[in-house]
């Protein structure tokens, strides 16, 4: 198997992991916060990474707009054109992070086939090119990728450890609380 093959799998395995690991929440368990914590909810940690893959992929790897920006969803959801949620209060845009995946053709789905249609057509060549990433320097893009898969809320230790358990996990603090 060559390596963007393995990527190609590798990101679509993580994308129907988390679909799969968020599909039977409800919007209020999507956007809950445990009580007295600083932690961001599900809907806001999905929203910001697929943010960050929109733009490693669309603009760091392609130099291309992201797809948030090619279709507005920003104005759609009132959130800022550029930000992808590093940084913001949870009083701000963490609080009213959209649940992307719900619509119907969801946004997030759009950014998933963005990168599956990358990856289709990146050979060993560009997948060796080097990029420039703001917070790291300079990566070839299979690093940029990888970069993207461990920032990821379904392979982050820091962040989900597992999408599945950590969904089920806050619907549990969901439902003792209420």
């Amino acid at each position: 198997m060559r390596l963007a093959e393995f990527l190609c799998w590798a990101m679509r395995y993580q994308h129907s992991m988390t679909d799969q690991a968020v599909q039977d929440l409800t919007s209020e368990q999507l956007h809950w916060f445990p009580p007295a914590s600083a932690a961001n909810h599900i809907g806001f940690t999905l929203w910001h990474a697929v943010r960050t893959e929109d733009h490693g992929v669309q603009t760091i790897l392609q130099r291309k707009p992201t797809v948030w920006i090619k279709g507005a969803f920003y104005g759609r959801w009132r959130m800022e054109k550029i930000a992808q949620g590093t940084g913001m209060a949870a009083e701000g845009g963490a609080r009213r992070a959209p649940a992307c995946y719900r619509s119907v053709d969801g946004d997030q789905q759009q950014v998933w086939r963005a990168t599956d249609a990358f990856l289709a057509d990146a050979d060993e060549e560009t997948l060796e090119r080097a990029h420039h990433h703001v917070a790291v320097g300079e990566l070839p893009a299979r690093e940029v990728l990888t970069l993207i898969m461990l920032h990821s809320p379904r392979t982050s230790v820091r962040s989900f450890c597992c999408a599945s358990c950590r969904a089920w996990r806050a619907v549990l603090l969901f439902e003792a609380a209420n």
